[in-house]
């Protein structure tokens, strides 16, 4: 009985949203950038700071918990959205093939993107 009374107990007030929920609120943000479908690569919790890389405060604090999920996919880097076919693709312009999308942990809410080689 003791053990169900620590693995059964409630949870703590900031636990945030499930592995499993972060990951499909991220694979939707992913998936209307892409013109083919993504694959999970990643998923880390931690500190959006570790995360980030050249984006600053302004964006999240630094020691804001956060889920980073990663995806492969075929993803613009800029310039405009996601081809709708392969076919269509311009073959001038260079596609990346992953994207990093940060969650804020406690609420599933967007912070940002990054798309990668």
């Amino acid at each position: 009985m003791a053990v169900c009374l620590v693995a059964c107990g409630p949870q703590p007030a900031n636990a945030g949203i499930s592995e499993s929920q972060a990951i499909e609120v991220a694979r939707q943000q992913a998936q209307v950038q892409s013109s083919t479908t993504v694959g999970l690569m990643q998923v880390k919790a931690g500190k959006f700071r570790d995360f980030r890389g050249g984006s600053t405060d302004a964006v999240a604090p630094g020691d804001t918990k956060v889920w980073a999920i990663t995806f492969s996919g075929t993803f613009m880097g800029s310039g405009g959205p996601a081809c709708p076919s392969a076919e269509a693709c311009d073959r001038t312009v260079t596609y990346n093939h992953t994207i990093t999308v940060i969650l804020d942990y406690s609420s599933g809410a967007f912070i940002m993107a990054s798309v990668e080689p």
